[in-house]
């Protein structure tokens, strides 16, 4: 279905414990080999092996040795379940392949203080990696390379006298004040109060200040 794709990832919780088993062969498939902390092999991990042969894809997990480690941590024991699958043809973009344990991220940003003490960690780790692109292909060279192209752009030195001076705008600033003193404890809070601050001031900028059609024409509304 997606063979005409540049590129596939799949990441997630397989449930598959694959031990040893390869994902390649190794008589015709150029890929480095997988080195196993895990040993235990499932049911699930024999079908994820059936599907990374038949698609040519292979795991990241066992093939960045010095930052390897197990995705499930619990009580029961130590696992890897969890894996980044990519194609064989596209290994040689992922690279600095992490696996972060909880509560190494824990003790690493001193998150402990921030802990309930009903609390529970998750058990599967976090699973990070760089993605090297090559995009130049895909920039149109006739378009600006300019973070604020194709952004409405107004004439700030034609800003009326009587902006944010109707009853409209004045009612809206007075109910944003009102949430700022009553619900402001949490960060989500402040964030909606943000928000709804910068969609009043848009609108009366809309409404208000004539905009600048683009930096090459010269012209204004």
């Amino acid at each position: 279905m997606h063979s005409d794709c540049e590129n596939i990832l799949l990441v997630g919780d397989f449930n598959a414990r694959i031990g040893s088993l390869s994902e390649t062969l190794n008589q015709i498939d150029n890929i480095p080999k997988r080195i196993a902390i895990d040993n235990s092999i499932n049911q699930h991990g024999h079908e994820f092996i059936d599907f990374l042969n038949e698609a040519k894809f292979c795991v990241l997990n066992g093939r960045f040795a010095e930052n390897d480690n197990f995705t499930s941590i619990s009580r029961k024991g130590k696992a890897v379940v969890d894996y980044f699958c990519v194609p064989h043809d596209s290994l040689s973009n992922y690279d600095n392949f992490k696996v972060l344990p909880i509560q190494s991220i824990v003790d690493m940003h001193k998150l402990q203080p921030l802990i309930g003490e009903r609390s529970k960690l998750p058990d599967h780790s976090v699973i990070t990696c760089h993605l090297k692109l090559m995009i130049t292909d895909l920039i149109d060279e006739a378009q600006p390379i300019d973070p604020l192209f194709n952004r409405t752009r107004y004439r700030l030195d034609r800003i009326p006298g009587d902006f944010m001076s109707s009853e409209l705008r004045r009612l809206a600033i007075v109910n944003i004040i009102d949430q700022i003193e009553r619900i402001r404890e949490t960060q989500e809070n402040i964030d909606m109060i943000y928000s709804d601050l910068c969609n009043v001031i848009v609108a009366e900028m809309d409404e208000k200040i004539p905009k600048a059609i683009s930096s090459s024409s010269k012209k204004t509304l």
